[in-house]
């Protein structure tokens, strides 16, 4: 998993249109493993480094986080700011298109939420590996950001 996950961060670095030939992490223990894992995870997640306690948490709009982590399997974690009360609905999409199953449907409050997809579908079937997207819709702003399910 971890050596396709890195791959496909490689290829999206680099801009290039096909995986590189040999794209292997190797690591010696578990413990290396892990460290490795950590350091991808680090490397490409968003993680705010500080809150200024001076700055409000609530935002002037809609923001949407980038998932945590990504890639994943077989949980992620989406999490998103709402400048006011308002209906939110999180949905999730395939590479076609197709709605895959649908989060969050309801009004929520002001300020950060997140929600976790275990990357089954509407039926409680677990989803193939591959690329998906979420998006969330506030009122009139719309948000739409991609994630990768290894297995």
């Amino acid at each position: 998993m971890i050596d396709e996950g890195y791959c496909y961060l490689k290829l999206s670095e680099s801009g290039d249109k096909a995986l590189p030939v040999n794209c292997r992490v190797k690591t010696a223990t578990f413990d290396d493993y892990q460290a490795k894992v950590r350091e991808l995870e680090t490397l490409y997640s968003f993680y705010p480094k500080t809150q200024d306690e001076n700055i409000s948490s609530i935002p002037d709009k809609l923001i949407v986080h980038s998932n945590y982590p990504n890639p994943f399997n077989p949980t992620t974690t989406i999490s998103f700011s709402i400048p006011n009360k308002n209906k939110v609905e999180l949905s999730i999409y395939n590479m076609k298109g197709q709605k895959v199953k649908t989060l969050l449907n309801t009004r929520l409050e002001k300020g950060e939420h997140f929600v976790v997809w275990n990357g089954k579908d509407k039926n409680n079937k677990s989803v193939a590996s591959g690329l998906y997207f979420y998006k969330l819709t506030s009122g009139k702003e719309v948000a739409v950001k991609k994630m990768l399910l290894l297995k």
